[in-house]
């Protein structure tokens, strides 16, 4: 039986908190892959925009994912829908500079997925949407 000294030294995904750190097997020197989870903020950014319920808000090696469920927002217009991606982006940018995590402001940014994700049945079947736009960052 082989004991670890270090935690690193552990196959596998290493978790550490909110942080995961999912390290390749094939390249021990590629950078660790990051994920970020802010509820809080996803709550903040759901009060700005009247939503109900909140975005997922994940920031992921930097870039950030807001994906928001049972909208129905795969189903809007075109128009509709980037303007709404739009409105959400910004708001996500006003939530994050005001925060005090350097994450969510060193976040704020650069180019940020926004993401609608609605299920529904059709004939018996579930049947699942998705519609995702990638607002370029600010420069």
């Amino acid at each position: 039986m082989r004991r670890f000294r270090e935690r690193d030294e552990r196959p596998g995904p290493q978790v550490d908190g909110t942080t995961a750190r999912l390290r390749s097997r094939a390249s021990p020197m590629a950078n660790p892959l990051e994920v970020f989870r802010f509820r809080s903020a996803a709550r903040t950014i759901a009060q700005v925009l009247g939503v109900d319920p909140a975005p997922d808000c994940v920031v992921k090696n930097g870039r950030t994912t807001l994906t928001f469920r049972r909208l129905g927002g795969s189903r809007w217009t075109e128009e509709e829908q980037m303007a709404f991606a739009l409105r959400a982006a910004d708001a996500a940018r006003r939530v994050f500079l005001d925060d005090e995590r350097r994450q969510l402001r060193s976040a704020a940014a650069k180019a940020m997925e926004v993401a609608f994700e609605d299920a529904s049945v059709v004939q018996g079947c579930a049947v699942s949407a998705r519609w995702e736009c990638t607002v370029p960052g600010q420069r």
